[in-house]
């Protein structure tokens, strides 16, 4: 079956937004069992390339000029120094515990009520030894949960709750996006500006969350992770490149 060209995408991702469905990954998207179906990223390398370079345009060129304006008219601060960015923890760490937070249990509502909760602690102990160990167990744990169901052959959910989950997945999506680019406030010290206003601020974040939902559920978490390791990795690499090579650009 011959791939759809990144036109094609583009607009069967804004269709899917309109309307989110839960529904089974086609069979050239990496479908069909084997829990390795969903770790193993069934998009190649160069069409993620691509999807990222577009979410990079639009943040840098629609999205982040409103955050800045907003930020500058309000006086909210950006947490991070440009000078100390910890490269491995946006590239490596970020992608892998906010994809298992905020997208893993979009195809496996059944684990939201341990896993939600879990990686919770997880991404605010933050890369340490402890959250190292427990990040660990719970990918096992996911693995011997799925490799079960395939072995058994039983269905994550209920038929009813499925029925259920279906008709308010909207709602389970949208949220998610929204509550994964509302965790990025934190980057701002936000000076006691108005809430309504706060939203502005995150909008690169609350747009990419839809584009990674999307993979996660047409394609499976594994592309999700890596396409949010190469989103994150690009900038990371361009500041890295003018802290070593051109200081004064990066102080400006």
């Amino acid at each position: 079956m011959k791939s759809p060209s990144f036109r094609q995408e583009f607009a069967e991702f804004f269709r899917y937004i309109r309307r989110p469905v839960l529904a089974p990954r086609k069979p050239c998207r990496g479908g069909g069992n084997g829990w390795w179906k969903d770790w193993v990223p069934s998009t190649s390398f160069g069409r993620m390339l691509q999807w990222a370079a577009c979410l990079w345009i639009i943040n840098i060129f629609v999205f982040a000029p409103i955050a800045l304006t907003v930020a500058n008219k309000t006086g909210a601060a950006h947490r991070i120094d440009i000078n100390n960015i910890p490269f491995l923890m946006a590239a490596l760490w970020a992608p892998v515990v906010e994809e298992l937070l905020f997208r893993y249990c979009l195809r496996r509502p059944q684990l939201s009520l341990w896993l939600i909760p879990v990686m919770t602690s997880v991404v605010i102990m933050g890369p340490v030894l402890q959250s190292i160990v427990l990040l660990l167990l719970v990918l096992m744990l996911i693995v011997m949960l799925d490799v079960w169901q395939l072995t058994t052959n039983e269905h994550a959910l209920k038929w009813s709750w499925r029925v259920h989950y279906q008709k308010f997945f909207p709602l389970v999506f949208h949220g998610s996006v929204l509550v994964f680019a509302g965790l990025h406030l934190w980057n701002f010290r936000l000076n006691e500006m108005n809430w309504w206003l706060m939203p502005l601020l995150v909008l690169p974040q609350w747009f990419t969350g839809m584009v990674l939902g999307w993979m996660r559920v047409r394609d499976g978490i594994g592309t999700s992770i890596a396409m949010h390791m190469i989103f994150n990795s690009g900038p990371v690499f361009l500041v890295w490149f003018l802290l070593q090579f051109s200081p004064e650009l990066a102080a400006t």
